[in-house]
């Protein structure tokens, strides 16, 4: 019997350190890990063009689109790299990472930390199967710079009534520059702005209303401006890796 497809949607602007790391190590992930080896996968690389603060939840609704035959989705930061993990069909929206997100420093080296919330954390790394990813309609899509979209999603789930679960897993996280906190744990202009949606969203979920509705996979658009399969050292196109590059109707 043939094992339920996933596609790894993978948001990306401006790491080419980081994705130069990532790929070749998640390859190599699935084609030894013990749990995950014999899953049937695919990477979609999602890159933002130029010229708008990232927009992480749309480039992830816009990997769903690109992808529409897939069974289950895992939505991947680029700068976290499988150690043990478990990327199997899910039962209901799962986060699968833990060490290695739970404490993060502000800048490399820092000695000041961001910690998560077990409970709440909904980032990272995450399972989701086709059917809750419609059902919620994914991510919204304006949120720009830095964070909460990952909070509204999981407030979109329990909305639906759609179970949180957790599958600790360990990922070794890859040094970058925070983009929602300076000094002090002071949160940025992008971090204070995407909070105050956040909650505005939540309270309209709490009026009994569905706001993410007309706002998400369903309604993204975009135009895709390149799309192309990396080549390993022999000259080969990956078969099960793309890299689409896009850009899309929406501006802050």
């Amino acid at each position: 019997m043939a094992l339920p497809k996933l596609s790894i949607i993978v948001p990306y602007r401006d790491r080419a350190e980081h994705l130069q790391r990532f790929l070749p190590h998640v390859v190599t992930y699935f084609q030894r890990d013990k749990i995950d080896k014999d899953i049937p996968v695919n990477i979609t690389i999602v890159e933002q063009v130029a010229g708008k603060p990232f927009n992480r939840g749309a480039l992830r609704n816009i990997g769903v689109r690109l992808n529409p035959d897939a069974d289950y989705y895992c939505f991947h930061d680029v700068d976290y790299l499988p150690i043990w993990a478990d990327y199997s069909f899910p039962d209901a929206p799962t986060r699968i990472i833990w060490y290695g997100a739970n404490v993060k420093p502000i800048t490399p080296g820092s000695t000041e930390t961001i910690p998560e919330r077990y409970e709440t954390f909904f980032g990272g790394v995450i399972l989701m199967r086709r059917q809750h990813v419609l059902q919620v309609n994914g991510y919204p899509n304006d949120y720009w710079g830095w964070g909460w979209e990952d909070a509204e999603l999981r407030a979109r789930c329990i909305a639906e009534d759609l179970p949180i679960q957790y599958r600790d897993g360990t990922f070794e996280a890859l040094p970058h520059v925070n983009q929602g906190f300076t000094t002090g744990l002071k949160p940025t202009e992008a971090n204070e702005r995407n909070h105050a949606t956040l909650n505005a969203r939540i309270e309209e979920m709490q009026a009994s209303k569905a706001p993410y509705k007309d706002n998400g996979v369903s309604t993204v658009k975009f135009e895709i401006i390149e799309r192309k399969r990396p080549r390993d050292q022999h000259g080969n196109e990956a078969a099960n890796i793309e890299k689409v590059t896009v850009d899309f109707e929406l501006a802050p």
